[in-house]
């Protein structure tokens, strides 16, 4: 199997980051400066960046604040799944909730976790153990222990 030659790989996406072109040189900085954070997160995290991932971090850095992708690389080290392909996953995912920016993050998260609650809080359990503290709280300790002991000397006759 053939291993690519990874300094020429890193020349090549360094020569694609430092290329990215813009009309002013304020502008050409600013994004060079955005685009570095992004190639330095994505190496220290996910790995190395090949020619067509400096491609993928250039598109992703003119959509997407930093603090955004910094986010999805959590999310994917919490899940213990570091690849390009979660990492898209989950920004893809932000991306058709239009969320570009770390407060539309945020704000999306509470809405989630809002939905979530009132989810859960709405489900009835039909079981025949639904209403199980309903049940005993009407007796005291000392009816309950009676229960019991009939109960209990049924069964064992």
């Amino acid at each position: 199997m053939v291993q690519p030659d990874m300094e020429k790989s890193d020349t090549i996406s360094n020569s694609i980051i430092n290329n990215s072109f813009k009309s002013s040189m304020y502008i050409e900085q600013a994004v060079d400066n955005s685009l570095k954070e992004f190639k330095k997160l994505y190496e220290e995290n996910i790995g190395v960046v090949y020619p067509v991932t400096a491609e993928w971090l250039l598109e992703v850095s003119n959509e997407v604040d930093i603090r955004v992708f910094k986010r999805a690389i959590e999310i994917c080290a919490e899940r213990m799944n570091m690849n390009l392909s979660y990492l898209k996953g989950i920004l893809k995912k932000w991306k058709d909730a239009n969320i570009t920016t770390y407060e539309q993050l945020e704000s999306y998260k509470l809405q989630h976790e809002n939905k979530k609650s009132k989810k859960t809080n709405s489900v009835v359990s039909k079981n025949k153990f639904a209403n199980f503290e309903q049940t005993f709280t009407q007796y005291s300790n000392k009816e309950l222990d009676e229960i019991i002991k009939k109960s209990q000397k049924a069964k064992f006759k």
